[in-house]
């Protein structure tokens, strides 16, 4: 019954919304009528009526706040956790072997860092896809984003597999030199490296927004200070604070990179639309815009007529023109459709 009702709603529903369209298509004349032309969807599933790419892209920081808090709350309960794990254990029957701070609070850690830097990556390659017509980035300083859109998809993957481990093993297994403590200096060394030409990269692309440029300042701080305590410095001696700053202050990292990614995406939409006002252009600037613009317009003048005179025909022939060749099938066939009309 319930299956039934489904069908008959969903023909209601198309008859309603098909309504306009298929009576245009039917109130024609006949003459008019061409087999495979009567329209098989409705005006509902035309491109325009669905989300466009941009339209996920928050305007509101309200949604931003909601995005990041969700996150915040994950590194607090694992936090949580981690700190009071001991207590914790006593809610289990006796002689259940788990440890609660690797189990729970470094597996949420890491599943919620590879959340977290998906969908960063998706919006730092929306910004890509939208920065690159920009016309005045004559440097082409866009591109950064895409880097930075595959970096986020493989520290992604790297959360999920811990396979910096593997390769900090394979390294000193195969040179036979302990680099810094538990060979974490072999994963660092290479994080760093691309890390340092890729976050101040973005930075100075999204200086324009102040908000973003915040936000990508504190994720590098917390980078930073996530570093330091992995080669061993710590502001502290106790190990479970020592665990934070290796485990939390990444995530805290990949959230505020989240939400620069986020903060710049909304700037570009809303500076393409043209709601973001900019400063106007110093007289000096606009005019040597007017000049080069004048020279380069007065310049081609010339070398067409170069270009005419070279390539000019002198064996008497004439070049083919696009007439001669061919009618294809689809021009055959709105040829007969402009015949009928005119017969009509």
């Amino acid at each position: 019954m319930a299956r039934n009702n489904a069908r008959l709603g969903r023909l209601r529903r198309v008859l309603n919304e098909d309504q306009s369209t298929v009576g245009v298509a039917y109130d024609s004349q006949a003459s008019d009528r061409v087999p495979g032309d009567t329209p098989r969807y409705g005006a509902g599933a035309n491109i325009e009526n669905h989300p466009q790419i941009t339209d996920y892209i928050p305007r509101r920081m309200r949604m931003l706040g909601l995005m990041l808090s969700a996150g915040a709350v994950l590194g607090v309960l694992a936090e949580v956790v981690a700190h009071h794990a001991n207590f914790l254990s006593g809610f289990f029957a006796s002689g259940t072997d788990i440890d609660l701070a690797e189990v729970f609070s470094t597996r949420l850690i890491a599943w919620t860092s590879a959340s977290v830097l998906l969908v960063a990556s998706a919006y730092a390659h929306i910004i890509y896809l939208l920065k690159r017509h920009r016309i005045d980035d004559l440097k082409g300083r866009y591109r950064v984003w895409r880097t930075a859109s595959l970096f986020a998809v493989l520290l992604s993957a790297n959360c999920f597999g811990a396979f910096h481990n593997l390769f900090a093993s394979l390294l000193s297994n195969s040179t036979g030199w302990q680099f810094l403590q538990n060979d974490t200096g072999w994963w660092l060394l290479p994080s760093l490296l691309v890390g340092g030409y890729v976050l101040p990269k973005l930075i100075i692309d999204a200086a324009e927004c102040r908000a973003a440029l915040t936000a990508f300042l504190l994720a590098f701080a917390c980078f930073t200070v996530a570093a330091l305590g992995t080669i061993g410095w710590s502001p502290t001696t106790n190990s479970l604070w020592l665990g934070t700053i290796t485990r939390t202050l990444p995530l805290a990292g990949y959230l505020l990179s989240l939400m620069g990614c986020l903060l710049t995406a909304r700037f570009v939409v809303l500076d393409v639309q043209g709601l973001i006002e900019h400063d106007a252009p110093e007289m000096s600037n606009v005019r040597k815009a007017f000049n080069s613009n004048h020279t380069t317009a007065e310049e081609p003048k010339v070398s067409v007529e170069e270009e005419e005179s070279e390539s000019a025909w002198i064996d008497g022939s004439h070049p083919e023109d696009d007439y001669d060749r061919p009618l294809s099938k689809a021009e055959r066939k709105r040829l007969r459709k402009q015949q009928r009309h005119r017969a009509a």
